[in-house]
């Protein structure tokens, strides 16, 4: 058998209370209200601080391009603070390894298409060899 106890708290109070009035309910707003906005909020375009937008937008001025060896040469030695003379520089080694390597189609997609990091995408690499000169290459940047 189960018990059960009930409490009851019974509060008095003093003297009389005013009775609380109901409440207001809100004031309707119309549909086609005009909502007054900052211009700058309306102008500033939506920033996604996981894109990186450089790198996006070399990718479209490359194109199909992209996925070709010069084309992932390019988009990798983009990354990374350089001077134009070492960005050229990785440029060729890169270009030179992906030919000479036979970097998979994978890579170069996956650098074509990244949108953030396409450093990444060398991890798709798949004979040792490949990993090996890739590795040589990367730390010496």
């Amino acid at each position: 058998m189960q018990r059960v106890v009930f409490l009851v708290v019974i509060a008095c109070e003093a003297g009389q209370r005013e009775p609380v009035p109901a409440p207001q309910p809100a004031p309707a707003v119309p549909t086609d209200a005009v909502v007054a906005l900052a211009a700058d909020a309306v102008d500033a375009p939506a920033v996604d601080p996981m894109i990186n937008h450089e790198l996006v937008a070399l990718q479209r001025k490359l194109g199909s391009a992209a996925v070709t060896c010069e084309g992932t040469a390019t988009l990798l030695a983009s990354q990374g603070e350089a001077s134009p003379e070492k960005r050229r520089s990785r440029v060729e080694r890169i270009r030179e390894l992906c030919v000479t390597d036979r970097w998979p189609e994978a890579v170069r997609r996956c650098v074509g298409e990244a949108s953030h990091d396409p450093l990444s995408c060398t991890s798709h690499l798949t004979t040792a060899k490949q990993q090996a000169r890739w590795d040589v290459i990367f730390t010496s940047w």
